[in-house]
């Protein structure tokens, strides 16, 4: 897995196959790559304190590790911002799945319209907002992101606090796809690589 930074190269299309070609283990050895990759980034973001950076990225890891959990990261199969908060619905705690509906009932569309989609096409979330390191000593903050639409800034992302509660997300993932009996997290992992027709998966295989 030397050349894993190479996720945007693809192989030839491949066939489905019912049982999956590759092992538990091969899969974990590629997200034991994969946290290291992005604990090293994000923290130097933090370190530099390149707060929407590490938003962006951030977000954008959301995304993929729903892709991988449930099956699909082309948007072919469903769209992506389902998997994008199925994602957080499963492993993050309960305050961001509420977040996540009051932004619905105030017509932002989720979490991933709001912030995911503002970040990646404008670098700015939707709304009056604003990006913090972290919270002051004096808030009770216990979600990577608040919302109130009667404040300014009505949605505020703390990226320390999020990126926590990511790693939190993250080991669970790790831990549910290394002890599943049933063989569906391991299928789901290996068909949303093959869905993009990643050459990660011949990759993964030779090791």
């Amino acid at each position: 897995l030397k050349e894993l930074y190479l996720f945007g190269k693809y192989s030839p299309h491949k066939t489905m196959s019912s049982r999956p070609s590759i092992t538990v283990d091969q899969a974990i050895n590629y997200l034991d790559i994969l946290d290291k990759f992005i604990e090293n980034d994000i923290s130097a973001a933090i370190k530099a304190e390149a707060n929407y950076l590490a938003a962006l990225g951030l977000s954008t890891y959301i995304e993929m590790m729903g892709g991988l959990y449930s099956g699909d990261l082309s948007g072919k199969a469903r769209d992506l911002n389902q998997h994008y908060i199925c994602f957080i619905n499963d492993f993050f705690h309960p305050d961001y799945k509420k977040v996540d509906s009051d932004l619905q009932h105030n017509n932002l569309k989720g979490l991933y319209d709001a912030v995911r989609s503002g970040l990646t096409h404008e670098y700015f979330m939707k709304k009056v907002s604003k990006i913090e390191l972290e919270y002051t000593p004096q808030q009770s903050v216990h979600c990577g992101i608040t919302f109130d639409p009667n404040s300014s800034p009505q949605i505020i992302f703390y990226v320390k606090q999020y990126f926590d509660d990511f790693k939190c997300a993250f080991a669970k993932y790790y831990s549910q796809l290394k002890f599943d009996d049933t063989g569906s997290m391991l299928s789901n992992f290996e068909k949303a690589l093959q869905s993009i027709n990643s050459s990660l998966l011949t990759k993964i295989s030779q090791n």
